[in-house]
């Protein structure tokens, strides 16, 4: 929105800057009777703005982009710290503690939680926290810290860049998990044939599930996670 208005006003001076060259060099006039009153006009009109834009591009551009450059390492910094919640510690997390430069997909994901389900403590757990309690407040560290910089760099956003924190904010890996908490962080029954049920309560009555179930129900989850991150990284290169 902010670019747009200004390349608007900057392509209406350039149009001003030529009609009045080509006025006053007499390259051309309105063709009317009154042609010499209208370029008159014309002239007066496109010099008021033309001036109004030089003030503008001096008052209001040029410190602009100096405050740009000056905070840019501020709002970088700041930027990685609140998003590391979500693309370093979340996945160190899943991983063991781990942290690693291999690309995350939802299948590397499942994997490490195949060692480690949601439901069981994780291995650097401060508390008795299961993987998905960790999981949940790490995110909702993420929201405040994020919701932070957004607030405190708000001028520095655009149209795009708004379109995706609306997306952050309301993506579906937030939604499923706390919609789902309950299930993801169930620990399950061991049936006397070794299969894994899993016992939930949705709106006042018990729900079951089998381990393949549980397992595709996470899986959706992994998967939303990896968007999420994908949208964190399309929005640092807008903002940053």
């Amino acid at each position: 929105m902010k670019n747009g208005f200004s390349k608007i006003l900057l392509v209406l001076a350039i149009v001003s800057l030529i009609l009045i060259v080509v006025i006053e060099l007499r390259l051309g006039f309105i063709p009317c009777d009154k042609y010499k009153e209208w370029n008159s006009i014309a002239v007066i009109l496109s010099s008021g703005y033309l001036g109004s834009y030089i003030v503008y591009f001096l008052t209001i551009v040029i410190p602009e982009c100096k405050d740009r450059k000056r905070t840019i390492g501020a709002r970088k910094k700041m930027f990685i710290i609140s998003t590391s919640f979500v693309t370093s510690n979340i996945i160190a997390n899943i991983r063991g503690g781990i942290t690693s430069s291999k690309i995350i997909t939802a299948d590397d994901l499942c994997i490490n939680l195949k060692n480690t389900p949601l439901y069981d403590k994780f291995v650097n757990a401060h508390n008795e926290e299961s993987l998905c309690e960790s999981i949940w407040h790490t995110y909702q560290y993420f929201r405040e810290s994020f919701l932070e910089y957004c607030i405190l760099w708000d001028k520095y956003l655009d149209a795009e860049s708004l379109e995706l924190i609306a997306e952050i904010k309301d993506c579906a890996f937030y939604r499923c998990l706390n919609e789902q908490f309950s299930l993801y962080n169930t620990k399950p029954e061991i049936l006397p044939d070794g299969r894994k049920i899993f016992k939930y309560t949705v709106l006042g009555s018990v729900s079951l599930i089998d381990e393949q179930g549980y397992d595709q129900i996470v899986r959706t989850l992994m998967e939303n996670l990896v968007s999420l991150i994908t949208l964190i990284k399309k929005l640092e290169k807008h903002i940053v």
